[in-house]
């Protein structure tokens, strides 16, 4: 008798959940028809779509040959800067130059006037000797050999050095003619490399500001063409988006019309079938542990709340609460009554004398039942995760049987009965086991 209640039980909850879902789920309302473009304006769009890509091609190729522009006048500019740091080193090699002849030209005068002063002391001292200096009449009138020889010897000598004198002057005034030469040179070179640096320096400049100009235009030009480009892709796409739109909006009221044929259908089936049992009153068939009964008592009861609005946070033991402002969509749940996925699944298995924590991640721990997909039965919580371990749980919804589930789904949304879903499912828990 049991077993027989049980498998009668379950059969109520199925009635139950037809009955309740089709009596409370919403058939979207018909919404207004979408425009549908003629064949004839979609082939205009087409050959329209042909031009736009073709002028959007030739667009990017304008940008395209901008930047080559671009990065061709920053380099230019790196150019004259270069050619004004060269202009600066010839400078200094010619400064460093000059400074030199300087010094070459101030030591070639002293030699002169060394030279000169030199020449001036040995005309002195031949104007002392007397006449012997430089004089071969002195050879005649010495009074022996002896004299004669120490005569030619110092006659000899005089001329020599007389002439070495004025060979020095010569060479000390060539050196000093020269060293003048090479510092005018000097002057010369260094005054050319100056202006030289200026020009570059100029040149430098002025193609640094122009190419800054050119820069700033260019990057306007091209902000323009990309803008252009942009509207050309919105408008070629307009026609063919008003199409799909159509073709979606078609498709879905085709739908929803064979789901209120099936709704109908299922709710002349149903109809009668324990529209009495969908009550959600306190659990009365005792307290301890779990069993088939209680977990489809948990499931009828959750029922009740079928349309009631997703709140974050929302929901405890005696029903819906308001909920707290959340992220993304539940920036508003405070304002929400309602409940949220473990919310829900708190109420329904306190209705059957099992507290449970207002967290999925501690909800799946309420049992030491965590059947397999093929052994779920109605009541059971089942799980979704991010990462596959507990610690990622994110979700938890009631099973009902026969592949469906109840949830509180998000922000935004409402409690409904959906078909189980596999992708981030965790496991199950099966309370009070």
């Amino acid at each position: 008798m049991r077993a027989g209640g049980a498998r009668l039980g379950r059969l109520v909850l199925v009635g139950l959940v037809a009955i309740v879902t089709a009596t409370l789920v919403q058939v979207p309302v018909a919404s207004a028809a979408p425009a549908n473009p003629s064949d004839g304006q979609l082939r205009s769009a087409g050959a329209q779509v042909a031009q736009r890509a073709a002028a959007v091609g030739r667009l990017t190729a304008q940008v395209a040959s901008k930047d080559a522009e671009i990065q061709r006048l920053q380099d230019l500019a790196e150019l004259a800067m270069e050619q004004y740091n060269k202009a600066q080193a010839d400078l200094q090699a010619a400064d460093a130059a000059q400074q030199r002849t300087k010094v070459a030209a101030t030591a070639a005068q002293a030699e002169v006037r060394r030279s000169r002063q030199a020449a001036q002391d040995f005309a002195r001292s031949a104007y002392v000797a007397g006449g012997l200096v430089g004089s071969y009449g002195a050879l005649f009138t010495a009074a022996n050999p002896t004299e004669f020889l120490l005569r030619a010897d110092y006659v000899g000598y005089t001329s020599r050095h007389q002439v070495d004198l004025l060979g020095q002057v010569d060479r000390a005034k060539v050196r000093n003619a020269n060293a003048d030469s090479a510092a005018r040179l000097a002057v010369v070179e260094r005054r050319l490399a100056a202006a030289e640096a200026d020009r570059a320096k100029v040149v430098a400049a002025r193609r640094v500001a122009d190419s800054r100009t050119q820069l700033t235009a260019l990057r306007a030009q091209k902000a323009s063409l990309e803008a252009e480009l942009e509207q050309a892709r919105v408008r070629a796409n307009g026609l063919r988006a008003e199409r799909r739109r159509y073709e979606a909006w078609r498709q879905e009221q085709a739908a929803a019309a064979a789901r209120e044929r099936a709704r109908q259908a299922e709710l002349r089936r149903k109809v009668g079938a324990g529209a009495s049992h969908g009550g959600s009153g306190t659990w009365t068939g005792g307290r301890g542990g779990w069993s088939a009964a209680k977990g489809e008592f948990v499931a009828r009861a959750a029922l009740r709340w079928l349309g009631q609005p997703y709140a974050w946070g929302g929901g405890n033991a005696q029903g819906p609460t308001y909920g707290v402002n959340g992220p993304d969509g539940g920036w508003n749940d405070s304002q929400v009554y309602g409940f949220d996925c473990s919310g829900l699944t708190l109420w329904a298995w306190a209705q059957a004398g099992a507290p449970l924590p207002h967290y999925s991640g501690y909800q799946y721990f309420q049992g030491s039942v965590h059947p397999s997909v093929g052994g779920l039965m109605p009541g059971d919580l089942v799980f979704w995760s991010y990462d596959g371990t507990a610690g990622g749980i994110h979700h938890v919804a009631i099973y009902l049987g026969g592949g469906q589930i109840i949830q509180a789904p998000q922000s935004g949304d409402v409690v409904k009965i959906s078909s189980m879903w596999y992708s981030g499912y965790f496991g199950a828990v099966r309370p009070g086991s």
